[in-house]
Parts: C-alpha cells; structure tokens; sequence
C-alpha cells in the first residue's frame, strides 16, 4: 500500500528538530503545529541473522552464508561469500524486531565491503562489477550500485540508498538484502554487508477532546500527529475509567472528529484512540471523558475519616454514574462547613494536610454541569 507519507508539510529527521527547537528557544520564529512534520527515525545498523532467497555464491568456510558477512567491520579475507559467475545472487534475511509495528520504511541504505575474487592477468587486467538489491515481502528492488571493484581484499563501499519507499511494517514482515556480480571477468568476494532503515513510526493521535452535545451523543475530536494511517480505532468505556475500554468505531485516514450517538442518559463515558495501518496499531491518545447529564448526580455515601499525625485521609462510595467530581467541606469546632477542595471525576479519597490538633468534621458531595447532589454523611476525627 502506497501512504500519503507527504500529506504534510515537511519531514524532518532528528538533528533537523534539534536545530529548529534551537532557533525556536531564542524566539527567531514560532514552531508550526507539530502536527505538520513527520519525524523520520533510523535503526541503527542491521546486519544479517540468517540465510535468504538466493544462496548461488559460495561461502569461503563452513556453508552458512550469513556468518561469513555479519561482522561489525568489514575484516578482509577473514571470511566471505564469492562467485564468480555473472548473474549469480547471494541474499541475507535481516531481523526486523527494532522497527515497530505500523511503521514506514521510507529508505533502505545498504552498505557492501567487498572486492575481486580472482587476481586476473596483470595488475590492471579484467574487471568486475558488483551492484546490491533488498527484498521486502518478498518482492524484489532493482539492482543498484554499479560498484566496480579493486583489489582482492574486500574494502567498506559506499552506501547505496533505495529512497522513496513505503513499506509498512507488519509482524510477518520480511527483509532481505543481498549483491549480485553484474559483470566482470574478475568475479566477487563480499566481506560484510550491512543496512541501516529510514522510517516513520506510527504516531498516536493527540490532544483527544470530548463533549456532551446532547443527550444520547458526544462529539470527539483530536490533532493527527502521523502521516502513515489508514484511519483511527475508537476506544470507549462506561460508567469508570477504570474498566476496560473497548472498539466502538473506526474512522479513515484524515479524519479527526467522531460523533458518537445512541449513549444513555447521565452515564460517563471515557475515551482513547489510536492510529492503525496495515502493519498495527499506534500506542493511546490521552483519555477523556463527556457525561450525558439530564439530571443532578447521586449524593455519595459511607464517608470515612483516617487521622495521621497533621492530616486527615477522607474516603467514600461513589453512588452516581454522571458525576464531574466532588466537593469537601470541613467544619471546625466552634466555625461552620467551609469548601476546602475539589476532587476530580471518579475519585473517591482525599487527604487534608497541615492541621492543627483538634477536631474536625467532614462531609462531600458530587457535583456536575447541572446542579450539586445532597451530602454524604458526616463525620467526625480529632487529630493527635
């Protein structure tokens, strides 16, 4: 699949990023939303974990072709694969644990360390060219390279880069890359081959919004942080954030809003999306919330009180499905309930700090958008 890898304004790497936050901290100019940039990371080098699709050259020891070229330096005659028959392909299966799922490979740079095989008739005489390949899922680059080769110890080549790609990572994805003698008389020794990935991860969406526009609907919105998705997985969950949240919907790619209809009345639903792919899936956006309030939440109950040396620990049952939080009132001997806090959506605890020794009565209450629910019951403690 083709991805609008250029749907937004720009792709930086990492040292571009450091250099605009630079010039962003002396206050020249003002960042753009970083939702404009897709951030292309790399892997680091790669080096092969196992034989491939072509085993036509020869190993110089032993019969595992891999082994003979995953050194971290090219280390000459020391081993090698070589053929001398034009046409010949040796390929190396490369691990692909450290990119992640859903992302984008957008360059494959491959690395050769190689030479000629054989020494020819004269110090200039005959020649060879090499070129290098990679396959992804098993389909298979052009040729590249044109590398004509000295020598006969194998010697770090330039990098060869295949730009402009799209591969999205899957968990059965397959890399390969490999070399083939394109031409020559001199044939092939390759010593070492290496790549290093160019790709763009699979980006969370972010600053997820909700809000409870009528009864039976709530209205999301979010920023798309990532270039490579094919749409968005809407997550949700009823009546506590803490409970499992779970698909209600998908949207396609661009899209950044979802109008969620068919809810029941005061009930709290929370709230989470990611980007998916064909490859996977991107981590969470935040969580947020929207109550479908018709009517004043339930009053809570139960409210218990802890004393610890200067502090108060407050806890109670939480009876309302349409809550935005609650409010603790203190009472001193000898004053009147005062509000000293607000709690927010579903928590159920609260600790008063800094108090003198004396006695103390506490009581909550929920509240939401339409009005404040009865009190709890109240309580008293005398701290030491």
């Amino acid at each position: 699949m083709i991805h609008k890898i250029h749907k937004h304004l720009k792709k930086i790497t990492y040292a571009d990023a450091l250099i605009v936050g630079s010039v962003v901290a002396l206050g020249i100019f003002s960042l753009s939303p970083p939702e404009q940039y897709a951030l292309v990371e790399q892997s680091g080098i790669l080096l092969p974990s196992a034989g491939g699709v072509y085993s036509q050259w020869k190993p110089k020891t032993g019969v595992v072709h891999a082994t003979m070229v995953r050194e971290t330096t090219c280390n000459g005659i020391a081993d090698y694969n070589y053929t001398n028959v034009v046409g010949y392909r040796d390929s190396y299966g490369i691990d692909l644990a450290s990119i992640p799922d859903g992302a984008t490979i957008t360059a494959v740079e491959v690395t050769p360390c190689a030479s000629f095989n054989k020494t020819g008739n004269g110090s200039t005489a005959g020649s060879a060219t090499l070129n290098v390949f990679y396959g992804y899922n098993d389909i298979q680059s052009a040729d590249a390279g044109n590398y004509n080769l000295t020598g006969t110890t194998p010697v770090d080549l330039t990098p060869t880069t295949f730009n402009e790609l799209s591969l999205v990572k899957g968990p059965l994805s397959k890399l390969e890359i490999g070399a083939v003698l394109s031409g020559g008389d001199r044939g092939v020794r390759l010593g070492r081959i290496a790549v290093v990935l160019s790709y763009i991860p699979l980006t969370p969406p972010s600053n997820l919004a909700t809000k409870n526009v009528a009864t039976s609907q709530n209205d999301l919105s979010w920023k798309d942080v990532s270039s490579t998705e094919d749409g968005f997985k809407i997550e949700r969950s009823q009546n506590s954030q803490f409970e499992p949240l779970v698909q209600v919907a998908t949207t396609s790619e661009n899209k950044t809003s979802y109008r969620n209809t068919g809810l029941l009345a005061d009930e709290t639903y929370y709230y989470r999306i990611r980007a998916f792919n064909s490859g996977g899936s991107s981590g969470y956006s935040n969580t947020a919330y929207a109550i479908t309030a018709t009517v004043e939440p339930q009053s809570p109950s139960s409210l218990a009180a802890t004393a610890a040396s200067s502090s108060v620990i407050l806890n109670w049952t939480q009876n309302s499905r349409n809550e935005e939080g609650f409010t603790i009132e203190r009472w001193a001997t000898g004053a009147s309930f005062v509000e000293i806090a607000k709690t927010g959506i579903d928590e159920t605890n609260y600790t008063d700090r800094n108090l003198s020794r004396g006695t103390y009565y506490y009581r909550v209450r929920a509240f939401n958008r339409i009005d404040d629910s009865g009190y709890s019951n109240t309580v008293s403690v005398t701290t030491p």
